[in-house]
This record gives C-alpha cells, structure tokens and sequence, in this order.
C-alpha cells in the first residue's frame, strides 16, 4: 500500500524513525577522542585565538561538550587562557598544542564540524527504508499508467523487496 503522504507529493513527511542519542559526555561521541583533540587543536591553530563558544560553533558541539573539550585541551596543557571575556575563556595553543597541530596537520587537515560515525549515520539510513507491502495488486496500483507484463511485474516484486537499486529501461 502506498502511503498517504506519497500520494500528493511523491515523498513521506516523516522525520526519521531513529536519531542517535544527543551525547551529553564526550566518550558517548561516536568518533575517536582524539579525533575530537585534532579538529580543536586544528580550529584554534587557524584562528590564533578561540573561545569556547566559538569552538562549540566550528565543532558544531553543545556548549558543555566543547567545554569538557576545552577542560581536556587545558589539562593535557595544550591550551594557555589569554584572557575572559564574560563567562567564556579566550585561549590560544600553548608551545606544546601549536607542536602537535603542526604533526598532525601533516596528516589531519580537517577542521570542521565533528563527524557523524559511520555506525549512527548508516542505523539513521537503515531507520529510513519504508517498509512496503510489495504485491502483484500494489505494483499493479503504482504501475497503472504503464503497461507492464505479469512476468514484468514478478520480476520487479523480489527487487523492490530486496531495497537495492533498480534500474527499468526498454522502448517507450
């Protein structure tokens, strides 16, 4: 059966049916910690000075989490606090943090937001495939305006069942 927003539109309103958790910890990220360290590290070391909003913002994290980052940065000394401003620390790369972005720049260039793990976004993707009740009397529905052989249609039921992708070509 076709679903109802399908009809009008050619597409489901839905949102997805699983979204991974919102980390509220740094170890609930799905991507290595120090891969976390890298792309902050690279951040700050591009821009000379950073807040820890400002990392939040480039990181795309919420703002306890680039704060725990920063807090991990500061104690592993790769950070020196220039200054506040407000509530928010204002900090550069100590000697130590610019000689570590500068390695691992030879080998990480990406400074962006964090990236989603392959796991979280393939079960996001998986959660997305619909659910069909594929039939001859559904494919015959969907099929109407075409003219298509019984042999055609008990050939398309096991592909669409299958969820990979089909490819439908012949004259016109």
């Amino acid at each position: 059966m076709i679903h109802p927003d399908m009809r009008e539109t050619g597409r489901a309103l839905e949102p997805p049916r699983v979204l991974p958790p919102a980390p509220v910890l740094l170890d609930q990220i799905d991507v290595p910690i120090q891969m976390l360290v890298d792309i902050a590290l690279r951040q700050t070391y591009l821009r000379g000075i950073c807040t820890i909003q400002m990392l939040g913002n480039l990181m795309k994290l919420p703002l306890e989490l680039a704060e725990a980052l920063f807090r991990r940065l500061n104690d592993q000394q790769y950070v020196e606090v220039r200054r506040m401003e407000g509530d928010d620390y204002v900090f550069s790369l100590s000697p130590a943090g610019r000689r570590l972005a500068a390695e691992r720049a030879i080998t990480f260039r990406y400074a962006g937001p964090v990236p989603v793990s392959l796991k979280a976004w393939s079960d996001v993707v998986r959660s997305q495939i619909p659910e069909l009740a594929v039939t001859r009397e559904n494919l015959r529905e969907v099929f109407s305006d075409i003219v298509l052989s019984d042999a055609t249609l008990d050939a398309l039921g096991p592909a669409l069942i299958s969820h990979r992708s089909l490819f439908l070509y012949g004259p016109s």
